[in-house]
């Protein structure tokens, strides 16, 4: 057996089920270019197969297979275009794209993989950006560049700047970078000049350059010098002789003088910040928050005024919030302020809590620092709801204002609207319930026994008052009830039910027990009218049914039927022999969802079971274990009994093969201690044959592939046999046969006769005579024999007499693989 030798770019590949051929085996594409590699399937079976096509080696999302599975009748044919986009930043260069057509789900198909070759064009791209856009300082002034490498190439980029005078020097650091594709840098520069003594900044213009080869990128920065004595300081300095001279006519102390003019010296310098470090400033501080309603959420348009702790008549600043409720003040010096916050319905604070400026608690802000995260929580003024209840007999009906169960933050599974406010009206049903927190969304209940529960939702604004609020009191005579069950028709309890014609809402639950699990019932149902119920449950999709009570009907007979809306997949896993897999690692993915279990090792080996998949949907289950191959199965679950699917079975065969085999001699008698050898590219295995049995040898758990099988052992020529192995074979090797090991036997005689106790040394030629090979002494009759020598090679047999005494001789001999060379030596 034979295996395929290396892949080429554009070479058909062929199995006993399908041969593939690149049309086109290399493409030349530019950045962002669409490329199409046309690869050509034919079946060469004799039945119809299926086929699939998968691109290894790129990002699926640069990917499209117009036909990914393919159809083929025996010795059809088709063309499948395979559209490459690479990314703008894809390294340039050549890139081997292998492309696999397989069948899934058939146990033993060997897929063919053919390659094709994507040549992406260079593109040099740099991004230079060079920041402060104005640099103001001294003799030197400081910023920084940044440089992106925006092509597909590897760059060695260089960072200049000058100005059209060549009056700045500007040194770079580092001045050279090497970019990958993608890759930015950030340079710190220095620039240096002299400045002007008078007059006005000198304002120069440096163009920055990052170059690479013939690539470049340019910006630019104003470098803004100082002179060292100002204007203004030379305006100062005139004053300044002035003051002196009409101090010194005005004052008759000479001592006074001296002590004014340094007065003013100091202030004068304090005024031009002579005293801070050229270039240096301080930058400004911040203060910012969010203005909270005490019901939840931010509130939006917040007056929000800062006054310095020293004046708060006028503000400092003034801003409103946005629609979260934030607000920032930036550009603000080292100091203590005070916050005032106001809108219509909510009145005013100063902050923390106060309600004028003597509660304030001022906000210290340091220099450069900044406050954020400040919580300043409103209460919206008291709202009301008021209204009429209108109807036959409205008197001791009962209007009760409820936050709605949904909204209650940390509701249970189970919850209950929160009771506001409640109160009984008489027969004039005028109801008035004040004193509501605000801003709030809240439910209007009016309830009697005997009529229908009639239920509003309104929303209150802060400190709004509603009285125009009319509910029509109708008398509840219908009845509806039922029992909720799912798909399979078990009852389901804990599903809430709602019941709406448009005008009154009543809800309930599904009894949960062992007799009356599912059953539910509403009661004081306005007739004649026409109902929507809507039912919810966890893990259920919403179920809506519309139908009509007549005048004083009461139905019993409703059954409405829940579909899960997450569905289950079991099956088993088993060898091709049918023998259960325990361990097998299963996982199902689909859109934004994956999960994984194991198959059971214990029990029902085999078995495998997920829940909680989301529905409808298109999962693919696939199945791993170790040293077997990986199966993917796609799966469909629909809403309905299909959401929960068994018999997702998977047969895994061996992903690996073994070998075994037999070493003999050349009379074909198995030997022990051969050297066998296993190898192809990438991978190499080594043992020897056994002692028990004997010349037996085995390789296990062998990758697929073409490898070839070399046996070695000393003094015989080495054997190689080429074998192609299939996942899940196991392969019995050819018995192979070495010829003898070569060997030197021989005779040492004195005088012609026989001498015993002789000391036999061997050499090779090259190690004589510092390395002995072998050592041996001449028996009965002065016979010796020593085998298993390395060959080819060449020997010096060399004889103590006594042995381990000083030579007395030596022969050179040639050994040759399997050969026996007797030696006859006489002294």
């Amino acid at each position: 057996m034979t295996g395929m030798g290396p892949l080429q770019a554009g070479d058909g590949r062929r199995s006993d089920r399908v041969r593939a051929d690149v049309i086109t085996p290399e493409l030349a594409l530019g950045q962002g270019e669409l490329a199409v590699v046309e690869v050509e399937v034919t079946n060469v079976d004799e039945v119809i197969r299926s086929y699939k096509v998968d691109v290894l080696g790129l990002d699926p999302d640069w990917i499209r297979v117009d036909a990914t599975m393919l159809d083929l009748f025996p010795g059809e044919r088709r063309t499948v275009p395979i559209s490459f986009q690479l990314p703008a930043d894809f390294p340039a260069g050549r890139r081997a794209i292998a492309i696999e057509i397989s069948e899934p789900g058939v146990t033993g198909a060997a897929a063919v993989v053919v390659e094709a070759v994507l040549s992406v064009a260079p593109i040099d791209g740099i991004g230079l950006t060079a920041e402060p856009a104005t640099v103001e300082c001294g003799r030197t002034g400081t910023f920084v560049v940044t440089v992106v490498n925006t092509g597909n190439t590897t760059l060695d980029l260089a960072v200049s700047a000058q100005d059209p005078e060549r009056a700045v020097t500007v040194a770079f650091d580092p001045p050279r970078n090497r970019l990958h594709p993608g890759e930015r840098c950030v340079v710190q520069a220095t620039g240096t000049g002299r400045r002007p003594w008078f007059g006005m900044p000198a304002i120069r213009v440096l163009d920055v350059r990052a170059t690479a080869g013939a690539t470049e990128a340019i910006s630019a920065i104003a470098f803004m010098q100082r002179p060292r004595i100002s204007r203004r300081v030379i305006t100062m300095v005139g004053l300044l002789a002035v003051v002196t001279l009409f101090a010194f006519v005005i004052l008759k102390s000479f001592s006074d003088v001296a002590a004014l003019s340094e007065e003013n010296a100091a202030l004068i310098k304090t005024s031009m910040g002579e005293d801070e470090a050229l270039g240096e400033r301080i930058a400004p501080a911040s203060v910012a928050g969010q203005v909270t309603s005490t019901t939840g959420g931010g509130i939006d348009g917040v007056a929000v005024e800062l006054y310095e702790q020293d004046n708060p008549v006028l503000p400092a600043f003034a801003t409103v919030t946005d629609a979260e409720g934030n607000f920032r003040f930036g550009g603000l010096g080292e100091g203590a302020y005070l916050l005032r916050f106001q809108v219509a319905g909510f009145g005013e604070i100063w902050y923390p809590a106060g309600e004028t400026f003597a509660d304030a608690e001022p906000v210290e802000v340091a220099a450069g620092a900044a406050v954020a995260d400040l919580i300043i929580s409103l209460d919206g003024r008291p709202g009301a709801v008021g209204g009429v209840v209108l109807g036959a007999d409205v008197a001791d009906a009962v209007v009760t204002v409820q936050l709605p169960a949904a909204i209650i933050e940390g509701s249970d599974v189970d919850p209950v609207p929160a009771v506001v406010a409640t109160m009984a009206v008489d027969a004039s049903g005028m109801f008035l319930l004040p004193d509501l927190p605000t801003p709030a969304t809240y439910e209007v209940q009016v309830a009697k026994p005997g009529y229908a529960t009639e239920l509003r939702t309104l929303s209150l604004g802060p400190g709004e008052q509603r009285d125009d609020l009319q509910v029509l009191l109708r008398k509840g005579d219908g009845v509806l009830s039922g029992t909720i069950v799912d798909t399979a028709g078990t009852p389901l309890g804990g599903a809430a039910i709602t019941a709406t014609d448009g005008a009154a809402q009543t809800q309930t639950r599904s009894l949960s027990g062992d007799e009356t699990n599912g059953l539910f019932e509403l009661r004081d149902l306005a007739t004649p009218a026409t109902y929507t119920i809507t039912v919810t449950a966890p893990g259920y999709f919403d179920q809506t049914v519309t139908l009509t009570l007549e005048a004083e009907q009461q139905r019993d007979d409703l059954t409405i039927v829940m579909t899960a809306d997450r569905g289950s997949l079991a099956g088993h896993v088993t060898a091709p022999d049918g023998t259960p897999l325990g361990g097998v690692t299963i996982t199902v993915g689909g859109a934004d969802f994956e999960r994984t279990t194991e198959s059971l090792s214990v029990g029902d080996v085999g078995a495998w079971y997920l829940e909680g998949l989301p529905v409808p949907g298109t999962y693919t289950v696939t199945f791993r274990g170790e040293d077997r191959q990986t199966q993917a199965l796609s799966v469909d679950l629909v809403a309905g009994p299909e959401a929960r699917r068994t018999g997702i079975d998977a047969v895994l065969g061996r992903a690996n093969a073994s070998i075994s085999g037999i070493v003999a001699d050349s009379d074909d008698r198995p030997v022990s201690g051969v050297q066998i050898t296993l190898e192809r590219s990438g991978v190499t295995r080594t043992t020897i044959s056994s002692d028990a049995p004997l010349g037996a040898y085995g390789f296990d758990r062998v990758p697929p592939g073409a490898y070839t099988l070399t046996f070695r052992r000393a003094g015989s020529t080495a054997q190689t046999l080429l074998i192609d192995l299939r996942a899940g074979e196991t392969v019995t090797a050819p018995r192979i046969q070495l010829e003898e090991q070569a060997r030197i036997t021989g005779v040492f005689t004195r005088d012609d006769v026989g001498e015993a106790g002789v000391g036999v040394t061997i050499y090779t030629q090259s190690g004589y005579p510092g390395s002995a090979v072998r050592t041996t002494i001449t028996g009965a009759g002065g016979v010796f024999r020593v085998e298993a020598l390395d060959a080819p090679e060449t020997y010096i047999v060399e004889f103590q007499v006594p042995a381990g005494g000083p030579p007395v001789g030596s022969e050179t001999v040639f050994l040759r693989p399997g050969e026996a060379v007797n030696v006859e030596f006489d002294l």
